[in-house]
Parts: C-alpha cells; sequence; structure tokens
C-alpha cells in the first residue's frame, strides 16, 4: 500500500534506512518547495507492518516534477528482498500514474529501475555528466598547464564574503541556462542553502578585481560536490580562469573528507570537451518522462491555441 505520510515521519523513515543523498533531507525539500511554490509530497510502501521503500515528489496541479534541474529523484529503500522493493516501486508509480498526469523524473546514477519505467509507459533518455574522485586530482596537461599560468598571474581565491556580489556574476552568466526563473527567486533559494550549509560561492580575484565566482551545491551525507554554476569572464582575456576555479573547489573539498564531485553535465559537446580534461569517469543517469493520453491531447490544444495566436 501506498501511504502519504507527514514530516516528521518521514524524518523517522530515513533516519533508520536513509543512508542516502542530500535529496531526501526535508530541510532541503522544504526549501525548495517553498521558494518555486511546488508542493511537496512524502510516500512510504508498506506490506503489512513493513516499510519496503519511500520517495519524496514535487509536484504543481497534476505533475510531478522538480523545481530545479539538478535534483534527483532519491529511492529509499527499507525492508525486504529485492524483488519487493521492485514490485512496490512498480505498484508505487502505478499509483501516481493514477493520480497526476504527467511525472517527470530525473533519476540517481545507477538507478536500478529504468527497465520497469520503460514498462509503465516512460520515455526515458539517457544523459551524461563527469564524476571525479578527489582523492586523486591528475588532469590532463591542458588544465595543469592553464593552472599554472593562473598561479603566474596573482590570481587568489577563497569562499565568498559578499553572496550579492558574487551572486549577481554567476547570474549574468547563466540567466540563459535558468530560464523559465526570475533572479530574485534564484536568489532567495541559494541564499536559503547558504544559510543551512548545504551550498557555497567560490571567489576568484585578481589584484582585488572580482574576476569570477562557482555556485556548488554540498551533500554531506554522501560526500559529494556538485559545482552547479560559474560566472564566465571574457575567455580570451582570463582563459585559465574556470580551470582554477574547478581546482580550488575539488582540492577545498578534497580537504574537508569528501569524497567526489559531479561535474554537472557533459550532454553539450562544448562543455562536455572541457570537463573531460578533468580525467573524471563518465557517468549516465536518465530522464524518464510520462504523460497521460489526456495530458498529451490538452497539451497538444494549448500549443494549437498558441499556433493561432
Amino acid at each position: 500500500m501506498l501511504l502519504e505520510v507527514d514530516e516528521l515521519k518521514w524524518s523517522e523513515f530515513i533516519s533508520v534506512y536513509g543512508k542516502g543523498s542530500l535529496f531526501i533531507e526535508p530541510v532541503w525539500l522544504s526549501i525548495t518547495a517553498t521558494n518555486f511554490g511546488y508542493g511537496l509530497k512524502y510516500y512510504i510502501w508498506t506490506e503489512g507492518t513493513e516499510e519496503v521503500i519511500g520517495f519524496p515528489i514535487f509536484y504543481k496541479g497534476k505533475t510531478i516534477k522538480s523545481p530545479t534541474n539538478f535534483h534527483f529523484f532519491p529511492l529509499v529503500k527499507a525492508k525486504g528482498i529485492e524483488k519487493q522493493k521492485n514490485i512496490a516501486f512498480i505498484r508505487s508509480i502505478e499509483n501516481l500514474k493514477r493520480r497526476f498526469g504527467s511525472i517527470r523524473l530525473k533519476m540517481e546514477i545507477d538507478f536500478p529501475y529504468q527497465k520497469e519505467l520503460e514498462g509503465l509507459g516512460f520515455n526515458v533518455t539517457e544523459k551524461f555528466t563527469y564524476i571525479k574522485r578527489l582523492d586523486n586530482l591528475n588532469y590532463s596537461r591542458n588544465i595543469f598547464r592553464m593552472i599554472k599560468k593562473a598561479e603566474q598571474q596573482s590570481y587568489t581565491t577563497s569562499l565568498s564574503t559578499s553572496f550579492e556580489s558574487s551572486f549577481s556574476k554567476i547570474w549574468e552568466s547563466n540567466k540563459g541556462y535558468l530560464l523559465g526563473s526570475n533572479k530574485k527567486q534564484i536568489f532567495s533559494f541559494f541564499s536559503a542553502l547558504i544559510k543551512k550549509n548545504f551550498s557555497q560561492i567560490l571567489d576568484l580575484h585578481q589584484d582585488g578585481a572580482h574576476i569570477a565566482s562557482l555556485l556548488v551545491i554540498e551533500d554531506q551525507n554522501q560526500k559529494v560536490v556538485y559545482t552547479y554554476l560559474i560566472s564566465i569572464p571574457d575567455r580570451k582575456k582570463y582563459p585559465e580562469v574556470q580551470a582554477m576555479l574547478y581546482n580550488y573547489g575539488m582540492s577545498l573539498y578534497k580537504s574537508k573528507g569528501f569524497l567526489f564531485c559531479d561535474l554537472c553535465g557533459a550532454n553539450l559537446s562544448s562543455i562536455a570537451k572541457f570537463k573531460a580534461k578533468f580525467n573524471g569517469d563518465l557517468e549516465r543517469y536518465q530522464y524518464a518522462v510520462y504523460n497521460s493520453s489526456y495530458f498529451i491531447k490538452i497539451e497538444e490544444y494549448i500549443k494549437k491555441l498558441i499556433r493561432r495566436w
């Protein structure tokens, strides 16, 4: 049976079984839902008195989806053998399909039930990212050359002391990428995350001038740092800045005991080519999308109206 539970029950559930990612934490989830105006639900599948799996969802209207493009769908496995968990997942998704017209999920790396989602009518698309082990900060010669050059040009790196200034640089470089969000909303979101130690901004200066910033997300549960957004100055004038900032971030989090750096995406060839030079491992993850026939008809109708307009 799929049960909707409150935050207190969810917190109890993950305290026993949730040795997973940041994305199951109620504080993180609540900040995200509140900031972007989404609903948030917690579900646990039970068989009798035994809890088998659990997961949170964001939703808006009749659509399950994340407000951000970096949030993974986190599945928490509890009791039972693997076959029970597999069946529980299938039954849970079937249940959600009856309640919602559209479901859009970004799956974690090595998510175990891709075939089950396809069997349930989901369109599953494969995506990629680079994961760098922080116990081996070995890069390509090109990256090392850029870092060495940067070290000779009086650059300095540090944690940001002015969130507003650093964020403004990041926003100007990424507002096209963050299409659908406004500056005030994103500013409020990351400001709240930084106050809860879920995020940080790393700055790079030259002779006192603020040149660039890198925004990272910290998953202290799994010891993973995500290099989410970077401000990009004039590449001809500052060709080595990105390499130095990424190296600073990975070195910093290695010293904090983090194990991995997710370089956040390798789906555009130009970006993938640069990130590959940090000698990380190319990993696959999936986007899974389901639309009911009724939901598809509504979307098609809206598109026709827009074309006529």
